[in-house]
């Protein structure tokens, strides 16, 4: 079942059953009343890029580098470019097969051909070991939908992977970064120093509720030029906005956070009353658990995303999210 099955699947069936929904994809519009309201910008409002990377890099703490950055509307157009200008045909293209499908369509607008690894119940990583000496890897960090970032053992292949050649290429699509702290000692594994191998790329989409309007890439200096001049940079009135937002709530994604974690809590003892294993994700509002949809569904009257949703080829592993109820218990922690 695809995206758009699914959607008419699910809205046949709310009409007809009362049910558990863990199945929300939409932060915006489950956050929606969490969203700044910002005044209409005029020709002087404080649309300076400059400014808008000053102020995400206050309230990230991660640092920029000017002549590494590049400046979109998304990851998606980011990675869009990336495949574009950087990838070239013929190359290897690994792609995770169970995480988003836009990234294999992608692939294809640009005409490469990918190869896919699971990732579920973990990144399978075997792969790296046969690779081509020119490669690249794409991989969303934190691992999406597990909501944790790469273990010790998971880095360390990834690194040994770059260091067998200077021609491969890890691609870090961290849109669904919620918690920028934890998420540093992993970025500088692979962007410190000169960064030569990693295209790291965020944007507000997520961790401001600001979809399609900022995407920044840390890219390897080499590279920066090139992916520039693939992509399209936000308007005026879009660096207004964001400029707002991170002036008004630069710690946004922290409060979205601080609810997952609550929400997470909150419905532990129904999730574990189907899948005694399960244990709450530590970072944002997905999570994976080893029970088919259909039981999920016919047995235990919850809703959750089966796993085709995003690609995947098996059917024992369910997609859950904690969007659904989160804005009327959040209040109880003072969100």
């Amino acid at each position: 079942m695809d995206f758009e099955s699914y959607k008419r699947f699910r809205s046949e069936l709310l009409q007809q059953r009362c049910l558990l929904r863990l199945d929300c994809m939409n932060p915006v519009q489950a956050l929606s009343t969490w969203i700044a309201k910002t005044p209409e910008l005029g020709p002087q409002a404080n649309a300076n890029i400059d400014r808008t990377l000053l102020l995400w890099e206050e309230a990230t703490g991660m640092a920029l580098h000017p002549a590494r950055t590049v400046i979109g509307r998304g990851v998606r157009d980011l990675l869009a470019a990336t495949f574009t200008s950087v990838v070239k045909k013929g190359e290897d293209l690994w792609l995770p097969e169970d995480v988003y499908p836009v990234y294999g369509k992608l692939a294809m607008d640009a005409g490469l051909t990918a190869r896919t690894f699971p990732t579920l119940p973990r990144p399978k990583f075997d792969f790296l070991t046969h690779s081509a000496e020119c490669a690249t890897v794409v991989l969303p960090v934190p691992l999406s939908p597990l909501g944790r970032l790469p273990d010790k053992s998971e880095s360390d292949a990834l690194l040994g992977w770059l260091r067998g050649s200077p021609r491969r290429l890890l691609v870090i699509d961290a849109v669904y970064t919620f918690d920028f702290e934890k998420s540093r000692s992993f970025m500088d594994l692979f962007l410190g120093g000169n960064g030569d191998q990693c295209i790291a790329l965020w944007s507000c989409s997520k961790s401001w509720l600001l979809p399609q309007s900022l995407g920044i890439a840390m890219t390897p200096s080499r590279l920066a030029p090139t992916l520039a001049d693939h992509v399209v940079p936000p308007s005026h009135s879009d660096l207004g906005k964001i400029n707002s937002t991170l002036e008004s709530q630069p710690d946004l994604w922290s409060l979205q956070q601080k609810a997952f974690t609550f929400e997470w809590q909150r419905l532990a003892p129904i999730i574990r009353s189907v899948d005694r294993n399960w244990e709450p994700p530590p970072s944002g509002y997905f999570s994976v658990l080893e029970v088919p949809f259909s039981s999920l569904l016919n047995e235990h009257g919850i809703l959750s995303v089966p796993l085709s949703v995003f690609g995947g080829k098996h059917d024992d592993f369910s997609i859950v999210t904690c969007l659904h109820d989160l804005p009327q218990h959040a209040t109880a922690i003072g969100i």
